[in-house]
């Protein structure tokens, strides 16, 4: 039942004229490659969560910037480790003149999911149904 009222609002591509919606994708990143990777370069960041976290926020700009987003709101569910390290980039100063959509987040916070159901939905492509 959950499958069906989530899939009538995943964007559909259809050429030109597709439908607009939630865009859910995933990261996956080999522990053991991630420290090789780590050995090799240590100005990677310390916490693979930290990567991770970046890099699906970076995705999500290209994404925002695709489709014409004018802001940014990014909600975390409470304790979520991803949203310190994005904390800490908005307000770097640095990291604003580097990345200049850091400055259109309207919203960054940690949320209760049971007031933002949109995180219920993400705790599902996040956690594969068996």
């Amino acid at each position: 039942m959950r499958h069906k009222a989530i899939s009538k609002h995943i964007e559909i591509p259809k050429g030109n004229r597709a439908r607009t919606g939630l865009f859910p994708i995933t990261l996956t990143i080999p522990l053991d490659d991630w420290r090789r990777a780590r050995q090799t370069n240590p100005l990677l960041p310390t916490a693979v969560t930290e990567t991770m976290a970046t890099d699906c926020l970076s995705f999500c700009f290209k994404r925002g910037v695709k489709v014409g987003a004018k802001f940014y709101h990014l909600y975390f569910d409470r304790g979520e480790r991803h949203h310190g390290h994005i904390s800490d980039r908005y307000r770097s100063r640095k990291v604003k003149r580097e990345v200049a959509l850091y400055n259109r987040v309207a919203h960054l916070d940690e949320s209760d999911m049971r007031d933002v159901p949109a995180l219920q939905m993400a705790d599902l492509f996040a956690w594969p149904l068996l």
